[in-house]
């Protein structure tokens, strides 16, 4: 009983296929879905803008930068003593200043 209850099934199941035809895409489908495929590739700003700093040339470029960079650090660090001391100098003589200004012994 088994065997013919099986049998059963699977003669509906493939008669439930007698009439089926192929499908019909819907008109302009493939029209579409070009159009809407190259809508989505065009690239927007970030994607140049990543484009951009991508390129080697634009790597080269902040590499000479940066090493352009330290090489003026490195040139001032030699001189930044002079600097301090003139500052500190500067700074001694104001305090004089203040301290005099707001004295009222003196006026």
């Amino acid at each position: 009983m088994e065997n013919e209850e099986l049998n059963n099934r699977i003669n509906q199941a493939l008669s439930s296929l007698d009439g089926a035809e192929r499908a019909a895409p819907a008109p302009y489908l493939l029209t579409r879905i070009n159009a809407r495929l190259q809508k989505e590739t065009t690239p927007g700003f970030w994607s140049n803008a990543f484009a951009f700093f991508n390129k080697p040339a634009f790597a080269i470029l902040v590499l000479c930068l940066l090493i352009l960079n330290l090489i003026v650090v490195s040139q001032k660090q030699g001189t930044d003593n002079n600097i301090t001391q003139n500052t500190a100098t500067t700074k001694y003589d104001f305090a004089i200043n203040v301290s005099s200004m707001y004295d009222v012994d003196n006026q």
